[in-house]
């Protein structure tokens, strides 16, 4: 592959992966201000409240969701039960298969 093109998809990785995190955050903001519109509206208009009032019960547990959803995915993963390391001096001819395959 050129530099330019290992280039560009290094930034493309690095950009899906804070977009992921800067997608879950605003969801997670626009939800929190979503019920807190919601609260304000059942506490001031309570006659007017009522689609307003599902959407906090629609919006609470979404955000839980979304959170456990982040910290499942962002937690790091210990090796496999069974899992052995293998370092560049206990098998040379693999790691070097490896670098071939990866380039």
């Amino acid at each position: 592959m050129t530099t330019a093109r290992v280039w560009v998809r290094g930034v493309l990785a690095v950009g899906l992966l804070a977009g992921f995190y800067a997608l879950a955050f605003t969801l997670v903001a626009l939800t929190l201000v979503l019920v807190l519109v919601s609260l304000w509206m059942v506490v001031a208009a309570p006659y007017r409240a009522g689609p307003w009032a599902l959407a906090l019960g629609a919006g609470i547990p979404a955000v839980f969701a979304l959170v456990h959803g982040v910290v499942t995915v962002s937690r790091a993963e210990e090796h496999p039960p069974g899992s052995v390391p293998l370092r560049r001096s206990d098998a040379p001819g693999l790691w070097r298969l490896v670098e071939e395959l990866a380039e």
